[in-house]
């Protein structure tokens, strides 16, 4: 019977019947597979733009911060620049301010006078004016007296001013210290 001749119907059903077998096992093994790796790659580009999107962010934010890490920087070197670049002196101010508060003493007045270099030693004088009571200028200038190999007091003078709580005081020191090394910051 296979070996009998096909009529010319038999050959279109046949032939459709390919066709349709075909078609059906393109759509079962290459159409659907293909859809379905399709949508993972559409997945896996949605995550990467994602990724992108929060990248493109974050450059946007590192550059803002760029720009307020220049902003800081430059009020640090301007503050560092206001400093004194004695390492001492501020070691100083933060002690006399301490001193100042520990005997309820007022701060009139801070001057830098003269510096000058003895032997290894720099050398500031300065002058401080302060406001309190007689015990409280005295205990101030116990203070100093424990602050050794810095501090030198070279005049003091006390007066009532009329009119006032208190005694002010005029006190003279020298403070001394090593020079700042060339090229140390």
């Amino acid at each position: 019977m296979l070996n009998a001749a096909l009529t010319k119907r038999e050959k279109y059903l046949l032939l459709s019947l390919l066709l349709v077998l075909l078609a059906v096992g393109g759509h079962h093994f290459l159409y659907r597979p293909l859809r379905t790796q399709l949508n993972s790659l559409q997945a896996a580009v949605r995550e990467e733009e994602e990724i992108l999107a929060k990248n493109k962010g974050l450059l946007v934010e590192e550059g803002n911060m760029a720009a307020t890490y220049g902003q800081v920087d430059e009020s640090y070197r301007e503050l560092v620049n206001l400093l004194p670049h004695d390492k001492s002196e501020p070691t100083l101010l933060l002690f006399l301010a301490e001193a100042l508060s520990a005997n309820d003493l007022a701060l009139q007045f801070l001057e830098w006078n003269e510096t000058r270099e003895e032997g290894k030693l720099t050398v500031y004088s300065l002058q401080i004016g302060v406001r309190g009571g007689y015990g409280d200028i005295a205990g101030f200038l116990e203070l100093l007296a424990e602050f050794p190999r810095f501090v030198r007091l070279q005049a003091l003078d006390l007066f009532l001013p009329a009119g006032t709580e208190g005694v002010e005081a005029d006190i003279s020191l020298e403070v001394f210290s090593l020079p700042h090394p060339a090229g140390e910051d």
